[in-house]
């Protein structure tokens, strides 16, 4: 409708747009829906079965779950982290690439 009443106004078919004194409800924004403690204790559980954690891709993705599940990372974020910006003495992670 907003793009007809455009198109009528600016060929000259109308005076004035009656589009432009509608003004647009702003939609609510939906919050992302956390985990429950007892969805988190499956993951954590599932994980050890998933992935075998004396090898180094088991270590990696059992460390990403956790990265993930405790820090409020993006996963972009997560995945786009190098490792120099990584300070575990200093108990930080430096988000390089974020929103």
């Amino acid at each position: 409708m907003k793009c007809f009443c455009n198109y009528l106004f600016q060929e000259e078919y109308l005076q004035e747009n009656p589009i432009d004194k509608i003004v647009k409800r702003k939609e609510p924004q939906q919050l992302p829906k956390a985990l429950s403690k007892e969805q988190v204790e499956e993951l954590l559980d599932a994980l050890d079965i998933a992935f075998d954690n004396t090898t180094f891709i088991g270590l990696r993705n059992t460390t990403m779950v956790y990265g993930y599940l405790h820090t409020g990372l993006r996963l972009s974020e997560l995945t786009n982290l190098k490792l120099e910006n990584i300070k575990l003495i200093d108990g930080y992670l430096k988000v390089v690439k974020g929103k």
